[in-house]
């Protein structure tokens, strides 16, 4: 019969992180390894990503230890991963270093939205505004544009946020927002209703 190959692989480690199943997704892993398949990037990422969704950046630290040593070369998804696993974990620190390390290694073209969203979503999970407010206006000032996802983020930073200035901020973001023909979503009206105290 035929025999699975790195991308059957691959796959399969996707589908487990996918369903939040970490377990599965280092059996699978595991197994190709077993099997004599070499992990490439892009199955070490899948991996990365499990462990991200089950909230365990110290394993996920331990992937990318192991993807280094086997002399490959992470990319921004990589890293990106990487900093959701630390931001979701509320180590922002941590996260913010592996950020610096995108522009270090990479250069400020490789930067993406979803890497900005990875810093702006776990300060606004801590209530941090000014942090996340900060990462909004660095990210548009390197000339990427805002969608829905990062003004959600923004506004839940508003809504978990503990300061007096929160309402009006809120509003202010959600003003900009329509200003430029971005649709809420739910997620906006929810994190809207939060931030500025309506029942």
């Amino acid at each position: 019969g035929l025999r699975p190959d790195r991308v059957t692989f691959t796959m399969m480690v996707n589908v487990a992180a996918k369903s939040r199943d970490l377990q599965s997704a280092e059996g699978w892993f595991r197994a190709a390894q077993e099997a004599g398949i070499q992990a490439d990037l892009v199955m070490y990422t899948a991996l990365l990503d499990a462990a991200a969704k089950a909230g365990r950046a110290d394993l996920a630290d331990e992937w990318f230890q192991e993807l280094l040593s086997q002399n490959l070369k992470p990319d921004s998804v990589s890293y990106t991963t990487l900093m959701e696993a630390h931001a979701k974990s509320g180590e922002m620190a941590l996260a913010e270093r592996y950020f610096d390390q995108i522009q270090s290694f990479h250069g400020l073209g490789r930067l993406s939205l979803e890497s900005y969203s990875a810093i702006i979503n776990g300060h606004a999970r801590l209530g941090n505004l000014d942090s996340a407010a900060k990462w909004f206006g660095d990210m548009e000032r390197n000339g990427l544009t805002a969608t829905v996802v990062q003004f959600n983020q923004l506004l839940r930073a508003c809504a978990e946020s503990a300061t007096d200035e929160r309402q009006a901020f809120a509003e202010e973001v959600f003003k900009r927002m329509v200003e430029r023909g971005i649709s809420p979503s739910d997620g906006t009206l929810q994190a809207l209703k939060w931030a500025v105290g309506a029942n």
